[in-house]
């Protein structure tokens, strides 16, 4: 009898080394405490905005988390934004208005 080998097909070759990759990618962000550091960002309040917060309330103001979290508003806009908004737009203005005429030759129609 022959002894057969077994082939791995190419894609799960691809599947195991792109795993293996990721698993290495996310331990070594995961060390070096990218991903709290994000998160920290994201939710941290400097020891500034601390004390003006206390010394707000010891005060008697009215407070509002919005003036002690500074949060940068990002503009997402672009060319190809743009464009879509007014396509969409249009085929909304063009339904509704369409469906709005069909309703009133109907309308017409059936008095």
């Amino acid at each position: 009898m022959e002894d057969k080998k077994t082939k791995v097909p190419k894609v799960l070759k691809f599947i195991f080394f792109a795993l293996v990759f990721s698993f290495i990618c996310l331990y070594f962000a995961s060390k070096t405490g990218y991903y709290t550091k994000i998160i920290s960002r994201n939710t941290y309040l400097t020891s500034e905005a601390i004390v003006a917060f206390e010394k707000d309330i010891s005060e008697g103001k009215r407070v509002d988390i919005k003036d002690y979290i500074k949060t940068p508003k990002k503009d997402y806009r672009n060319f190809c934004a743009e464009v879509g908004y007014k396509i969409s737009d249009g085929i909304d203005k063009l339904l509704n208005d369409g469906v709005v005429w069909i309703l009133k030759i109907l309308k017409s129609l059936f008095s």
